[in-house]
């Protein structure tokens, strides 16, 4: 079943398991002593099987590594900090076409946000946070190849009532700021050479799957990402439409609900409109299957004539502005991609560290497995206010019931049939600081009728959405639960 991808709330721990692929993870001063090392680099290649490569990730002057450690002596990476900013940062390209690491937290000026009626004093509208000061705005030109981003300070905070946005046909109209807003001013900007640059080094190792490192101008060392030798073409893990790990092309299309063909029966691939040459594959994600599993296909010629159903019948559309739209070939075989294989690292009392391999000498971080729940965990911070492992599921608690006085918690999962049944669920409160996250154990699947109490609200039915499953809530994960971790910066 081909379907367009499901927005759901990833945890930390796979936020970085995936920026270690696309973005390129940082890493500490000094490597480990139980690292294999996989770059060429200094160390002994045979000292431990159960390291991944971005163990061997190297602190600088500047940039240092974080590091997430357990009192049983788990060490794994989390990020890097660039020390003389005092803010977490990652890798992506500058206006000047270098990879920098740049910040993390950050606002974003899209370009059409404006403090005066004559839309000439850009601005940028934000919902008000609780703890997080936002120092920098960031403003990302994905018309070039690779997309480039600016940064510029935080200006002032706009005392209005309202904000203003231009339209197409350059008419400034305004809008009310909510209470939960804020306007701020986009100050001057930030030169490059503000944030550390790096180069990519040549491909490391051999076999079916080598890697890419970034050598930063600091002396850090950071993996980058992963490379299919066969194709030189850059890829990521995930499990291909065989149901195997296999390491999947990064440079790909998605697949969109409009159509080639006036019968409607042949999807198209897209993307941004950009000066990037066309991908050579588009993706389709499956969440109906246990594991998700992701579906490649090969891309064919621009279009320009689209159809689509959003009327009952196939007719034809307009295409959306900002995209190009290309004809879906055949399916790639799986076979075709490289396998990765799962296996369990190091074990460090309850915690187990994860590991893809690749060959006999390349590894990556998959996740962290708590034996105790049975499930794989990431650190953040649970209700106790201490860092821990917490399960790791896409549902959540929010504000829905199974009775209607409002008692019954029920969880949400955005998958609306198949998928993996959550065990757990998350309970995000952003009032916190730092935000906190809450763990509940979740029961069978509910599909009775469905209520809603919102903040300060009354209860009131609420109709269930075809796009998700509802689950019961057993009661809360006590924190003590959790294996307690500790975050490391490296000196």
């Amino acid at each position: 079943m081909v379907t367009r991808a499901l927005a759901v709330r990833f945890p930390l721990q796979l936020h970085l398991a995936l920026a270690a692929l696309i973005l390129s993870a940082c890493s500490p001063g000094t490597a480990p002593p139980d690292v294999v090392n996989v770059d060429g680099g200094g160390g002994d290649a045979g000292t431990s099987a159960d390291a991944p490569v971005t163990a061997n990730n190297v602190s600088g002057t500047r940039l240092k590594a974080r590091w997430v450690t357990s009192a049983d002596g788990l060490k794994t990476f989390q990020g890097w900090k660039d020390s003389a900013r005092g803010e977490d940062c990652g890798w992506n390209f500058t206006g000047d076409g270098v990879l920098r690491c740049l910040p993390y937290t950050n606002l974003t000026d899209y370009g059409d946000v404006f403090s005066d009626a004559a839309c000439t004093q850009a601005a940028v509208l934000a919902y008000t946070a609780t703890c997080v000061t936002y120092s920098t705005i960031r403003k990302v030109d994905s018309t070039v190849c690779p997309a480039t981003t600016r940064f510029f300070a935080r200006g002032a905070q706009v005392s209005a009532a309202v904000y203003y946005r231009k339209s197409s046909g350059g008419t400034c109209t305004s809008y009310a700021i909510s209470a939960d807003q804020q306007l701020w001013r986009v100050g001057a900007e930030l030169g490059p050479g503000s944030f550390t640059g790096g180069t990519v080094s040549a491909v490391q190792g051999t076999g079916t799957v080598g890697y890419r490192r970034i050598d930063a101008e600091d002396g850090a060392k950071a993996f980058r990402v992963l490379e299919d030798l066969a194709s030189s073409k850059h890829c990521y893990t995930g499990v291909a439409s065989d149901l195997q790990y296999r390491c999947l092309p990064n440079d790909v299309a998605g697949l969109g609900s409009q159509y080639s063909d006036g019968s409607c029966t042949q999807l198209v691939a897209y993307t941004s409109a950009n000066a990037c040459p066309k991908p050579p594959y588009a993706s389709a994600f499956d969440s109906t299957t246990c594991p998700a599993t992701v579906s490649v296909y090969s891309t064919g010629a621009s279009l320009s004539n689209l159809y689509d159903r959003s009327s009952g019948s196939c007719m034809a559309a307009t295409p959306w502005g900002g995209y190009s739209y290309y004809s879906l070939g055949a399916e790639v075989p799986a076979s075709s991609f490289p396998i990765a294989t799962p296996r369990d690292g190091q074990s460090f009392g309850r915690l187990t560290q994860r590991l893809f391999e690749y060959g006999p000498q390349l590894r990556l971080q998959r996740d962290i497995y708590d034996s105790s729940l049975g499930r794989q965990c990431y650190a953040t911070t649970a209700g106790d206010g201490q860092l821990r492992c917490l399960p790791n599921e896409d549902a959540a608690v929010d504000a829905y019931f199974a009775d209607a006085a409002c008692t019954q918690p029920v969880a949400i999962q955005y998958s609306a049939t198949g998928g993996c049944p959550p065990r757990w669920a998350a309970r995000y409160n952003e009032a916190e600081c730092p935000q906190r996250v809450y763990a509940y154990r979740l029961g069978a699947q509910f599909t009775g009728q469905l209520y809603e109490k919102p903040a300060g609200g009354v209860c009131v039915t609420r109709a269930s959405s075809p796009n998700a499953r509802y689950w019961r809530v057993t009661g809360e994960e006590l924190p003590a639960n959790l294996v307690p971790l500790t975050l490391l910066i490296d000196p």
